[in-house]
């Protein structure tokens, strides 16, 4: 969180839970992201993810 306080230039102190609520959130958003790359992949009848599968995820997230 080091990276986030130098980048806005504030004196910030993070709490355990704020951390912790970052954390998990980001964990939910890549299990989501691999979840939507996977499908493409078995749609192609590939077990393994390409970079593309990936880009296709994102884009249809937005």
């Amino acid at each position: 969180m080091d990276f986030i306080s130098n980048v806005y230039k504030t004196d910030t102190d993070w709490e355990e839970s704020a951390l912790l609520l970052i954390q998990e959130a980001a964990e939910q958003y890549i299990t989501e992201l691999f979840a939507a790359a996977n499908t493409f992949a078995e749609h192609c009848s590939r077990v393994e993810l390409l970079a593309e599968d990936l880009q296709m995820a994102r884009r249809l997230e937005t």
